[in-house]
């Protein structure tokens, strides 16, 4: 159709051009809709994919640290919450503890152990933990579902055996109250190849979870290919992901070109086929050009005329001249008459003949100036017409004068009235679509600008643009969705996890104090964090956008006009960054004393001692540094120096806050190079490896006076650091500050 319209074009009349462009706009408008009609489905495939793709990155983000990709609120709050003490184990998932030793049984296992993220407590803090599960907030158990906590005092002192060929054989633990728990729940499952089997014994369970409790057969949730339990189950899980992410890159990439080129094509579409209505009026003007021709040559005619009865018009002026001079004359010879016998009276005609002749000069630059502002000529034939209209009914000149008098002052006032009315109309259309018709003119004279978008939007398809708006919209919610709300989810979700490594590394006690990273919601934030959380619940455009309203709704609303307008601004940049929708704070805690509650650093800084106030920032660079070098993760696998450079360290803090402090560094597996005050070494060498002492040395060279900086290496392990240590009385303890 597109070719079509192309030769009719170019074969068309002149009078047809109009039609020929609005056919080959409506064909290109065919042609771009048949595009994307053809990739609706790979668009739809496209958007889904990319969002499959944040999913599958977050993922395996958490994989990579050894976490499962999902949301365990029970577990993180009582890694949080708990004290830790030497020797004790922290609170752990029930998958963490167990292996399968057999890859057959795994389907089984994974659906049958439904209480896989079931959480272990020491014996010791069992009531505390019961009493956290009963607080966790309703949103949490809403999107993580159910959370389980495992008695391990009830489980061990149950002391379950393990029958032989029992499904329990299959799960090799790591822990004593895990292996009781396993134990306690399939040491008496038989395993079985066959539904047959099943009658004969009182717990059973297949290879597919087909599962037999007495008189109870349960057929679980079939296995999904992802494994939990176990290091090897998130190994497995972590290469499926990895695979699944390959196969949907594979997709994009694919499907990237064919979208770029569709959006080029519809966006060349309007650059080289532009509005034909304009281009139309155009050609209409051509076409007047012969018509002009012909009447500017009657004009040149006329004119021609004119100038040839030039002298005919001389001649007459002259007797025109020679007629006022008689005129005068007789003027002059009426009032001599008249002075004769009425003196009053011809003074009086005098006056009122020299204040007629005023305002006939008056009249005369009034109408000169009207003339030269304003092109009388297209108005002649009207005036003709009302001239005669006003003739017809007001035969008198002086009745004729004042009626146009009056209909002058009715025109000046509609003019008036009219000429307001469309300045506001003009303001209004400004102000409702600004700030795209800001240049139009708003003066309520020129209406040209104006008139000009009305034939354009008359001529134009309005379903055709509803339906591209509301589709490029969809599109655009969609994009918001996954490059901004998913992302600031996936981010703040990070800092949750961040945080409780953190603190797990944290809590060994420095000295008598024990730190922890605390949390608090940003009360500023608080719609924008509810926001997020409502687009982590809902997976559909519809149901998201559909659900806004209130508050919640001039949120978005803000949200997206601070992106899109103010897109630089710092408002905008705040908004993005994820660090603002919470308040941060270091808690220090007293390890004698359990039942005091924890000190907020930022609370009480302006308080404490000089060694109170820089112990809790040490901690801090020590909390950066662990989060730079990826060493507060348990599981990591690359090396790294992991090296913490401090200048003018300890300079307010006691001997034994130094040494607590460096032997928190070297827990942490920190390596520390300080620069310090030489009243402080003493203190620091005996946990350090390594002391460069650094003396200067004059030496006169003439007049000039040179100084040297001499380093010299002394090591603690050496005999000449031992004595060093001894000679300054390092073994006994230091005094507290």
């Amino acid at each position: 159709r597109m070719d079509e319209a192309l030769r009719f074009l170019d074969s068309c009349e002149r009078e047809e051009t109009s039609n020929s462009l609005a056919h080959l706009a409506s064909a290109a408008d065919q042609l771009c809709k048949q595009l994307r009609d053809r990739f609706a489905n790979d668009a739809t495939e496209i958007r889904r994919l990319r969002g499959e793709k944040g999913d599958l990155d977050s993922q395996i983000d958490a994989l990579k640290r050894g976490l499962p990709p999902v949301s365990q609120p029970l577990l993180h709050a009582l890694r949080e919450a708990l004290p830790a003490f030497l020797g004790e184990s922290p609170p752990r998932a029930l998958r963490e503890l167990c292996e399968i030793v057999d890859e057959t049984w795994r389907p089984a296992a994974e659906t049958v152990l439904t209480e896989k993220f079931a959480v272990l407590v020491p014996p010791a803090h069992h009531e505390q933990a019961v009493e956290i599960l009963h607080q966790l907030p309703s949103s949490d158990l809403t999107k993580a579902g159910p959370q389980h906590l495992i008695d391990t005092r009830a489980v061990v002192s149950v002391k379950a055996k393990r029958l032989t060929n029992s499904f329990a054989e299959i799960f090799r633990c790591a822990d004593p109250a895990a292996e009781s728990y396993i134990n306690f729940r399939f040491g008496s499952v038989i395993r079985v190849n066959s539904p047959m089997e099943l009658a004969k014994h009182h717990a059973a369970v297949l290879p597919d979870g087909l599962f037999k409790q007495g008189a109870e057969i349960t057929r679980p949730v079939s296995y999904d290919g992802v494994p939990f339990i176990g290091e090897d189950g998130l190994r497995r899980q972590l290469e499926i992901k990895r695979g699944r992410l390959g196969e949907v890159d594979a997709v994009i990439r694919r499907l990237e070109p064919i979208e770029r080129e569709i959006d080029r094509l519809i966006a060349a579409r309007n650059e080289e086929i532009p509005d034909h209505a304009e281009i139309s009026r155009e050609v209409v003007r051509v076409e007047e050009l012969p018509a002009k021709e012909r009447q500017f040559e009657d004009i040149c005619e006329q004119v021609h005329a004119i100038t040839s009865k030039h002298a005919e018009f001389e001649s007459l002026e002259d007797r025109i001249q020679e007629l006022k001079k008689q005129i005068e004359g007789f003027e002059r010879e009426i009032h001599a008459i008249l002075r004769k016998g009425g003196h009053l009276e011809i003074e009086q005609a005098e006056r009122l003949l020299a204040s007629r002749r005023e305002e006939a000069s008056r009249r005369e630059d009034d109408f000169s100036r009207a003339k030269l502002r304003t092109d009388i000529v297209r108005h002649h034939d009207r005036y003709r017409e009302w001239k005669a209209e006003l003739a017809a009914l007001y035969p008198p000149h002086d009745v004729r004068a004042r009626e146009f008098a009056k209909a002058a002052e009715s025109a000046k006032e509609t003019v008036l009235q009219t000429t307001g009315d469309l300045k506001v109309a003009m303001l209004d259309f400004k102000k409702t679509f600004q700030p795209k018709f800001d240049e139009l003119p708003d003066n309520g004279t020129d209406t040209a600008p104006y008139e000009r978008i009305l034939a354009v939007i008359e001529n134009a398809n309005i379903p055709d643009y509803e339906k591209k708006s509301a589709t490029e919209r969809k599109r655009w919610e969609n994009l918001f969705r996954v490059n901004v709300l998913n992302r600031m989810q996936q981010a703040i979700k990070n800092v949750e996890n961040i945080i409780s490594l953190l603190n797990h590394q944290l809590k060994r006690p420095i000295g008598h104090d024990r730190y922890k990273i605390d949390r608090k919601p940003n009360p500023e934030f608080r719609i924008y964090r509810e926001l997020i959380d409502l687009n982590a619940l809902h997976h559909e455009d519809e149901l998201f956008y559909a659900s806004m309203a209130g508050e919640m709704k001039d949120a978005l609303q803000v949200f997206l006009t601070t992106l899109v307008k103010q897109a630089n601004s710092p408002e905008a940049a705040r908004l993005l960054d994820y660090r603002q929708y919470f308040d941060y704070d270091l808690l220090v805690s007293d390890i004698r004393d359990p039942e005091g509650r924890p000190v907020s650093v930022d609370k009480q800084s302006g308080k404490m001692s000089g060694g109170e106030n820089q112990s809790p920032y040490f901690v801090a660079i020590l909390a950066s540094y662990l989060h730079a070098y990826n060493r507060h993760e348990t599981r990591r696998k690359e090396p790294s120096l992991a090296l913490v450079p401090i200048d003018e360290a300890f300079s307010k803090l006691s001997g034994e806050r130094i040494q607590n402090c460096l032997q928190a560094m070297a827990e942490l597996d920190l390596q520390g190079v300080f620069s310090m005050s030489s009243g402080n070494i003493p203190y620091a060498f005996s946990q350090c490896d390594e002391l460069v002492i650094i003396s200067r040395k004059e030496e006169r060279r003439g007049n000039r006076v040179g100084i040297r900086n001499i380093p010299v290496v002394l090591f603690r392990d050496s005999p000449e650091g031992r004595k060093w240590i001894e000679e300054r009385g390092m073994d006994a303890a230091p005094e507290p500050d």
